[in-house]
């Protein structure tokens, strides 16, 4: 089947000085280029199938409802602190899931369309310490063979 998430809307819960209060914001994304369709894994798309309550739901919730920011960051917490994890943002597993996806080999301008960035050249700049790893990695492989040096 179609083993992806549509990225289409923000959830926010935003303060308003005026009354004093804060209300949950469901807008568009940040730019058009943060509006995207993200393939996912067989495994993650079974454990999202199992757990969905509603066609065209929420990923987080299951639901046509969203998942109160808080009430996910909390749960995040608790699945990090009962797996035995260090403690990592959710922007800290995104910025994990770039570095490592480079450091397999995945081109640039592919980790800029899963991460919503609008410009590839973004990307190298945030995990840029990782594409000179890749170069070193690049000469050494050179350096092994024999034809590049005749």
């Amino acid at each position: 089947g179609n083993r992806s998430i549509r990225i289409s809307r923000t959830v926010q819960r935003i303060y308003d000085k005026e009354k004093r209060t804060t209300e949950l914001h469901i807008g568009s994304t940040k730019t058009s280029s943060s509006e995207r369709i993200i393939p996912i894994s067989a495994r993650l798309c079974g454990y999202l199938e199992r757990n969905r309550k509603e066609d065209g739901s929420y990923v987080a919730s299951g639901k046509n409802t969203p998942t109160e920011p808080r009430t996910h960051r909390a749960y995040h917490s608790r699945l990090l602190k009962r797996l035995g994890i260090d403690y990592i943002t959710q922007h800290g597993l995104r910025h994990t899931f770039a570095t490592r996806a480079i450091r397999c080999g995945v081109d640039p301008k592919t980790v800029s369309a899963i991460l919503g960035h609008s410009d590839s050249s973004i990307t190298l700049n945030i995990y840029t310490s990782v594409t000179e790893e890749m170069l070193r990695q690049g000469i050494k492989k050179m350096e092994q063979r024999k034809d590049v040096d005749e």
